[in-house]
């Protein structure tokens, strides 16, 4: 896609000249890979970092899923602070939690390291 778009005139994103609806898609979508390949890598190296750098691993098995959950609430009961949670959720999903949690003991086993030991609760534990 990105080499057909690129022969097309005035479909680059600095083209002063109107783009089509489907030069608008289609750079759109090339935007969305863009920003998708720049976070996998950015995780990979800090993964691979970490992996190659420290003598074991630990990692807390997180539910991002659940931490991120919306707090809007319904028409009946409506949520509280819903835009500091709103605002906490997209710096929870910017850490890049989940996708490093996956990478790394991928990392571990081929470079032979240690297993990567996976606790549940710990915060609670070290916080008490």
């Amino acid at each position: 896609k990105q080499r057909a778009l690129s022969r097309k005139q005035g479909w680059g994103p600095k083209d002063k000249r109107p783009q089509s609806n489907r030069g608008r898609r289609v750079n759109g979508q090339l935007q969305k890979l863009h920003r998708k390949r720049k976070r996998d890598d950015a995780t990979h190296r800090a993964s691979r970092t970490l992996a190659e750098t420290a003598h074991t691993v630990v990692v807390e098995d997180l539910n991002t899923k659940g931490m991120t959950a919306s707090a809007k609430g319904t028409r009946e009961e409506p949520g509280t602070h819903v835009k500091a949670k709103s605002g906490l959720n997209r710096a929870i999903l910017a850490s890049g939690w989940g996708p490093q949690g996956s990478v790394l003991p991928k990392l571990r086993r081929c470079l032979k390291r240690d297993s990567l030991e996976q606790d549940t609760n710990t915060s609670d534990q070290v916080r008490n």
